[in-house]
Formats: structure tokens, sequence, C-alpha cells
């Protein structure tokens, strides 16, 4: 969605919104009864072999998951495949593989999610096991109607008659100096089949990692085979400690040099010390404060004196 915004390809962006509404409400409202039928678990690694106690959900999440990952002819093919085709036709290829190594990705995580949940041997508890039942129908009903809503709402842009184009021409405006789509001509057809493609080869690759009833054993598989990149991914790219090291440390040290430095030395040291020499001063001026007529005068006196003397020096 970001990406087509970022184009100027404004009804494509909420074109994909649209459908995405569907099909994402839908995965997550179907991780909702798997959550439930496990009893609260959430943990996709005690999960496995679902499909027979929950058929409902599993049916709506696989077309779900077809969807986001762009499976002809649901709707997540339509709006994502728009996207791409904006990044082509403006030329900007390097954003377009971007997107289409994304759209493999989700293909790939989304087929992962449904194999370690949905398929294969269950590797829960077996009170677990025992209390697994299909949610009630005010649970599965909903998921039915953003099921449809996933499988046709890609109708409003088809290709030959996307009226959002027409609903978005009066009110919005290309950034200046981008292309316009037209300018870069690619074929439609060539890059749909591109990126079905991809989203194929990534859940057929997600089938040979995790089905077959492997399970976890896929991610063990990874873990033994490229344990460098499985590092990297299983430590989130280490953004987390980079962003420790440059960001949190370094602020944190500067705060406390503000707070040590300037504000408890410089600043209340400041104040702290006007105060006590006011108060010193005063301390000496209280022996002073006599009430005798004639020290006061004695003061006086002194006073002109030391006046004298300095104007005559």
């Amino acid at each position: 969605m970001f990406l087509a915004a970022g184009l100027g390809a404004y009804s494509a962006a909420v074109f994909h919104l649209g459908t995405h509404a569907f099909f994402k409400a839908l995965l997550f409202l179907g991780s909702g009864s798997v959550i439930h039928a496990m009893g609260g678990e959430q943990d996709m690694q005690k999960m496995g072999g679902l499909k027979k106690a929950l058929p409902q959900t599993y049916w709506t999440y696989v077309i779900g998951a077809l969807a986001i990952s762009g499976i002809f002819p649901l709707s997540g093919f339509f709006s994502k495949d728009e996207i791409l085709h904006a990044a082509a036709g403006n030329g900007r290829w390097l954003l377009y593989a971007v997107g289409l190594a994304t759209a493999a990705l989700t293909a790939f995580y989304m087929f992962r999610s449904v194999f370690l949940t949905f398929h294969g041997k269950f590797r829960g508890t077996h009170e677990q096991e025992h209390h697994l039942h299909e949610s009630p129908p005010v649970m599965t009903l909903p998921l039915w109607i953003l099921a449809v809503g996933a499988a046709v709402a890609g109708v409003a842009g088809l290709p030959w008659d996307n009226w959002l184009h027409h609903v978005f021409a009066p009110i919005t405006q290309r950034p200046a100096g981008l292309p316009e789509a037209g300018e870069h001509h690619v074929s439609v057809l060539l890059l749909a089949l591109v990126a079905s493609a991809v989203a194929v080869a990534s859940i057929f690759l997600a089938s040979r990692v995790y089905g077959r009833e492997r399970g976890t054993a896929g991610d063990l598989a990874f873990a033994e085979k490229w344990p460098a990149v499985h590092r990297l991914l299983a430590n989130k790219y280490y953004i987390d400690e980079i962003y420790d090291r440059l960001i949190v440390r370094p602020l944190a040290a500067l705060s406390t040099f503000f707070w040590k430095i300037v504000d408890a030395i410089l600043i209340d040291g400041t104040i702290n010390t006007g105060a006590a020499t006011a108060q010193v001063a005063g301390e000496v001026g209280r022996f002073s404060t006599t009430g005798n007529v004639r020290n006061y005068a004695l003061y006086f006196f002194l006073g002109v004196i030391a006046l004298f003397v300095w104007l005559i020096v």
C-alpha cells in the first residue's frame, strides 16, 4: 500500500487496502479461532493436525492465505498485481523487485503457518488434543463472510473496468516528475504471470519444507543447513541490538550527563550556591544587628571614612 502511494498509484493503494481488509481480518479471526480451540495456546510449534478438528476454520484460513499470497482469482491477486504493475509501468524496477520479493515472502510464511497449524501430527498436550473442537457459529459465520469478501472483492478493480481509477481521478495528483504508468510499455499479462509463478513457487517451497508431516522439522533443517542465515532471521536482523547500541545507549549516556552534570551540578549547584551565600551573608550580618544605637553610629562613621578614602584614592 505504501509502495503504491509512493508511486502515485493512489487508487491501487486504496484498492489493496480494501481487499487487504477482508483477507487480513479473516486471517486474524481464523487465528483467534485456532487459539480458542487450543485453550489459549498461541505457539504454532505446539499445534499441528488441526485440519480435522477445525474444518471450517481451516478452509477459511486457506482462502485468506491464498488471497494474501496473490493467487488468481482471489482478491489479493488483482490488488497486488496492480501495485506491481504501477512500479513496472513507471520504470521503477528496483521497487518492483522489492515488491515481488515481499510477495514471495508473504506466500511462504503464510503457508508455513498453514502447514504448521493444520497439517501433520498434533504437537500439543494430550489435554489440549482431547478438548479440540470447532468454534461456534458466532465465530465461524464471520469467517465465511470474510472468506467470500476475500475471494470476490477483486472484481472492484478489474483491469478493463477499474472504477476506482475514475473515482480518484478528480481528487488525486501524481507527484511532480513521476512518469505516467503508460510511459513504460509493460505487458500486464506477463507481470501477472510472473507474480503468480513467484507466489506458487513460494507455496510449493513451503510445502516441501513444512508439509508431508515434517512440521517443525522444517525449521530445524533450515537452522542446520543455513545456521548463519537462521541466526540472522532468529535475531530479527539484529535490529534491536543495533538500535540499542546506536540509539538507546548513547541517549541514556547523554541523559545521565545532563542529569548528573548539567542538572545536578550546574543548575542545582548554581541555585544552591546562591542560596548558601545569601544564608551565610545573613548569618554574618546577624551579628551586626544588635539594636545598639552607638554601634549603628559607628558603622555609619566607618562608612563615611571608607567613602572619603575611595574618593581620594
